[in-house]
This record gives C-alpha cells, structure tokens and sequence, in this order.
C-alpha cells in the first residue's frame, strides 16, 4: 500500500469486510464499489 494508509468510509453489511481486506491488500487494483469511500493519505502522483 505504497506506505501509505486506505482510509475506508464502509456503509454496508459485515459481508464488506472482506472486500475491505482486499482493498488494504491492494487499492489501485480495485475499482471504486458503491458503498465505498476511499481516500489515500498520499495523492496518485
């Protein structure tokens, strides 16, 4: 995660919690879902 820490806005059942381990695995892999608020502490540069 390039060093940098996913912040996760989740409003959604626990079954998200899966996807959210995904996220954290790799967020640029992944496209923004519905129910999903990502925020990157460092810009895409």
């Amino acid at each position: 995660v390039r060093g940098g820490r996913v912040r996760l806005s989740i409003s959604a059942p626990s079954s998200v919690r899966i996807a959210r381990e995904e996220i954290l695995l790799g967020p640029d892999d992944l496209p923004n879902a519905d129910g999903f608020s990502l925020s990157d502490d460092e810009p895409d540069a």
